[in-house]
């Protein structure tokens, strides 16, 4: 026992005494290339690349490349006012293993892009996938990496609607007023008030408030979408025995309470200012209703219109 504890001693001593480094992934930077690039600046470039490697965990420079396992090779290449930055990872025997490249709006923003590059180098990662919260460049802010402007619009639908358990077999139109969040190309949040009322039968309701999250399957100026809501909802059955203006709001058969709801669309002219919408939509009360004890349900279709 004696022996196995000096053992295991000997281990933790040896672990502390020699640095991760001796266990990392030597690489080799060769020297930044670019036409038309001062010298200084293609200097600070291989210095910055270097600094990159040592700050991702298991790999360490090495000076002579005959003990590297990989090699590194940056390239800077000016295009108008910006630059795009170029990576090379190649094995010891120089075969190439991954190549990517970032753009860089200023050669201020240079540090942030060579750290991409070289970081997307050693793990294998696009660079569009491999950004942090802190390494962002200037240029994908300004082509909203970091922060999509969101756009506001407000809309409003008619179409026919089916209800469900509202003791009626009318078929009338529904309509919807709602205003719509753009916070990603491809998302959108929503708050909408739909508003059900069976034509000629007055004394069954369905009207809805309800938040919604949709999602785009591409970004094209036309794309397909669904949407999933959440809301609350004010029902009623019919019931012919009431009577006055408005008998829903008094009919004995009737339930206010949390809804879900669920639909797919497809939107058009996505790119322009107004947009048009064809959407399907199914929505149901989470509440039974007091004397039929019956969850009433509303199916729509309807022409959306969007605007700013």
């Amino acid at each position: 026992m004696k022996a196995l504890n000096l053992f295991l001693k000997s281990l933790i001593f040896i672990f502390i005494l020699f640095p991760v480094s001796v266990f990392a992934e030597t690489v080799y930077v060769l020297e930044t290339s670019g036409k038309g690039i001062d010298e200084a600046t293609l200097s600070t470039m291989t210095d910055l690349a270097k600094e990159a490697v040592v700050q991702n965990s298991g790999y360490s420079v090495v000076e002579d490349k005959a003990n590297a396992d990989l090699k590194v090779k940056i390239s800077l290449h000016k295009l108008g006012s910006s630059y795009v930055v170029t990576g090379v990872k190649k094995s010891k025997q120089d075969k190439g293993l991954y190549r990517t490249k970032l753009k860089a709006s200023s050669i201020e923003d240079m540090d942030t892009v060579v750290e991409r590059v070289v970081r997307s180098l050693l793990e294998e990662e696009s660079t569009k996938k491999n950004a942090n919260v802190d390494d962002v460049t200037e240029d994908e802010v300004t082509r909203g990496t970091r922060r999509f402007e969101a756009l506001k619009q407000w809309s409003f639908s008619i179409g026919p609607a089916w209800g469900k358990d509202l003791n009626t077999k009318k078929t009338s139109m529904a309509y919807n007023v709602g205003y719509n969040w753009i916070v990603d190309p491809q998302y959108d949040i929503s708050l909408g008030f739909d508003w059900f009322i069976p034509e000629g039968n007055n004394d069954a309701l369905f009207a809805n408030l309800a938040m919604g999250v949709g999602y785009y399957f591409n970004k094209n100026k036309n794309a397909p979408f669904i949407i999933g809501e959440f809301g609350y909802a004010w029902v009623a059955s019919s019931d012919p025995s009431e009577g006055g203006l408005f008998p829903s709001l008094s009919s004995d058969d009737k339930a206010n309470g949390f809804s879900l709801g669920a639909g797919i669309g497809y939107k058009f002219f996505r790119t322009s200012t107004t947009n048009i919408g064809v959407v399907l939509r199914h929505n149901i009360s989470l509440v039974e209703t007091s004397t039929t004890k019956s969850k009433p349900q509303l199916t729509t279709l309807a022409l959306r219109i969007y605007w700013d």
